[in-house]
């Protein structure tokens, strides 16, 4: 689940993949809950 987001997240920044492991590093904590709330709807 979380590495499909961070598949497409790197194909939104497509511009490096040091920005993009940055964003990731910054949404972790976002994905990590995002994750949660999905498993609490399934």
């Amino acid at each position: 689940m979380i590495q499909a987001r961070f598949e497409v997240a790197a194909e939104v920044q497509g511009s490096g993949r040091e920005q993009t492991f940055r964003l990731h590093k910054e949404e972790v904590m976002y994905l990590e809950r995002a994750q949660s709330s999905l498993a609490l709807i399934m």
